[in-house]
C-alpha cells in the first residue's frame, strides 16, 4: 500500500495517526487520482477540514478539493428535491417504492455535511408487479429513456431523465444481480422506513445493502477488490445508528468484506470480524505483490465475464430483430 493510500485511510477512518504522517513526502497529485478512482474527492475534503489538516497541504490541492466539495453539494441540494418531486409521483399513483443506495444515504442524512457523498442517479426499488405501471407512470410524467438502445433485460428498467432535472432515474425491480433470499425486493418494501415522508430502507437494510451492492454488482467479492467510497458509507452508518447488529449469518461477501477492510488496516467494523480467510489471504498477497498475477487475474474474470454473457446475446439476435440491425449498424461502422 502507497503511503497516499495510508494518508487516504487515515482521513476517511483514522482520527489519530492523520496528524502523524509526515505531508511534506506526499504526491498530491496521486491523492487526487486515487481519491476520483474511489469517487471520494469531497469526502476526503471534508474529513480534512474538519480535522484542521488543510494548513498542511498544498494550496492548490486545497483550493481544488474545495472547489469539487461545492459543486458536489449544490448537486445533492438539488437531489434532495428531484427526490422530493419523484417520490411524490410514485405516491399519487399508488405505487410502493423505497429510496436506496446514495440517495438513501442522504436521506438518512449520515454525512456531517451532506456535500460528502458524490452521486450519479437516484435508485429506487418497486415490486416487480408494478414494472408495467412504473413505465407508464413514468412516461407520462415525461421521463424518458437516457439511452436510445436498450435490448437487455435488467436488475432496473433503463435510466431515465426529465428534462430540467440534474440526476437520472434507476427503477429496480431487482436490487442485486444475484438472488439473495435473505434480502429481497418485498422484504425491503415490506420493511421501509420514512423519513420527512420519503420512503428508505431501514438501518440493517440501509447497511448490508451498500455493501451486497458492491461485493456483488460491482464484483467486489470476486475480484477481491474494495471501494473507500462503500467503506466509508458503511462506517457513516454504522456511526448514524451506533452501531448496526447483524441479524444474518455472516455469509461470504460479509466475510470478505470485512476481513478486506481489516487488512487495509481500517478497524472501525472490528467487531464484524471474522477469522482469516486463507483463500483471500492468498489471492490478496499475489495480487500486492505482483502486477502480473494482477494482470491475469482481470484477464480471466473479464473473459468469464463474457462467456457468461453469450447466450443472453444469441437469444437476443434469434428472437430481436430490432438488436440485429443494431449489431449490423456496428460492424457497418467498424468495416
Amino acid at each position: 500500500m502507497t503511503k497516499e493510500e495510508k494518508y487516504i485511510i487515515s482521513a476517511l477512518f483514522d482520527d489519530q495517526n492523520i496528524n502523524q504522517i509526515e505531508t511534506k513526502k506526499l504526491d498530491f497529485e496521486m491523492i487526487i487520482k486515487i481519491g476520483s478512482s474511489h469517487l471520494i474527492l469531497p469526502a476526503i475534503y471534508f474529513n480534512l477540514k474538519s480535522k484542521k489538516i488543510l494548513k498542511k497541504t498544498p494550496k492548490d490541492f486545497n483550493i481544488f478539493l474545495e472547489e469539487i466539495f461545492e459543486i458536489n453539494k449544490n448537486r445533492n441540494l438539488l437531489l434532495i428535491e428531484e427526490i422530493n418531486e419523484l417520490s411524490t409521483i410514485l405516491y399519487d399513483e399508488k405505487i410502493d417504492h423505497v429510496f436506496t443506495k446514495g440517495a438513501a444515504n442522504i436521506i438518512h442524512e449520515i454525512y456531517n455535511d451532506i456535500g460528502e457523498r458524490m452521486i450519479g442517479d437516484i435508485d429506487f426499488l418497486y415490486n416487480p408487479i408494478d414494472t408495467e405501471k412504473i413505465k407508464q407512470v413514468l412516461n407520462k410524467n415525461k421521463y424518458k429513456n437516457v439511452n436510445v438502445y436498450n435490448f437487455f433485460k435488467n436488475r432496473h428498467l433503463p435510466r431515465k431523465i426529465k428534462k430540467g432535472c440534474l440526476f437520472a432515474i434507476e427503477a429496480h425491480s431487482k436490487i442485486f444481480d444475484k438472488n439473495l433470499k435473505k434480502i429481497n425486493v418485498c422484504e425491503l418494501l415490506d420493511s421501509k422506513k420514512r423519513i420527512a415522508r420519503i420512503p428508505t430502507l431501514n438501518a440493517e437494510h440501509l447497511f448490508l445493502t451498500n455493501i451486497y451492492n458492491y461485493q456483488i454488482n460491482d464484483y467486489g467479492y470476486k475480484l477481491i477488490n474494495y471501494s473507500y467510497r462503500s467503506l466509508y458509507d458503511s462506517l457513516k452508518i454504522k456511526r448514524k445508528y451506533n452501531g448496526i447488529v447483524l441479524n444474518i449469518k455472516k455469509d461470504k461477501y460479509l466475510r470478505y468484506y470485512f476481513e478486506l477492510s481489516k487488512k487495509l488496516g481500517i478497524n472501525s467494523f472490528e467487531e464484524y470480524f471474522t477469522n482469516d480467510l486463507f483463500w483471500l489471504n492468498t489471492r490478496y498477497y499475489f495480487k500486492n505483490r505482483s502486477k502480473i498475477y494482477k494482470g491475469f487475474e482481470f484477464f480471466l474474470f473479464d473473459c468469464i465475464k463474457k462467456i457468461g454473457w453469450k447466450p443472453r446475446q444469441m437469444k437476443e439476435i434469434l428472437i430481436n430483430k430490432d438488436y440485429r440491425a443494431y449489431l449490423k449498424k456496428i460492424i457497418q461502422k467498424k468495416t
